[in-house]
């Protein structure tokens, strides 16, 4: 399995708990410690490793918000610096917005069927009258 910019700046920060870094000190550390990742996005991305480093920075500043959900924090002064936090406290506050989430789509759902079984129940109805009129009048 490729090893993705996430997980790289996840193993990092696990692997040196106690430690905070700059997104230009974790761009370093992959530069030295994942020679193939770097090659393999050079290679894509056409780049000098110099410019590789920048366009990493961008990344990790860019991923953040995929990256916290994995044990990650950020100081929020500049410079921010990434280190490891342990989330517990977190995960309640999780799993309720994720349930809140999960409820809301759920009556949603609910009411878009409610929604089609009336549209149903009006096309259903339209037809039958249409062919009775045609029925009455043929009669005649």
């Amino acid at each position: 399995m490729k090893k993705t910019l996430n997980m790289i700046v996840v193993e990092i920060l696990t692997k040196n708990k106690k430690r905070m870094y700059t997104v230009h000190e974790l761009a370093d550390v992959i530069v030295k410690t994942e020679p193939e990742f770097c090659k393999r996005k050079m290679e894509k991305t056409g780049k000098t490793e110099k410019i590789l480093l920048f366009q990493l920075m961008s990344e990790i500043g860019a991923q953040f918000p995929k990256i916290i959900a994995e044990d990650v924090a950020r100081t929020e002064t500049r410079p921010q610096k990434y280190f490891y936090k342990k989330r517990t406290h977190l995960t309640k506050i999780e799993k309720a917005v994720k349930a809140a989430r999960e409820e809301r789509r759920a009556r949603a759902t609910a009411r878009e069927a409610a929604k089609v079984a009336r549209e149903a129940k009006k096309v259903a109805k339209a037809p039958a009258v249409k062919a009775s009129k045609a029925k009455a009048s043929r009669k005649k």
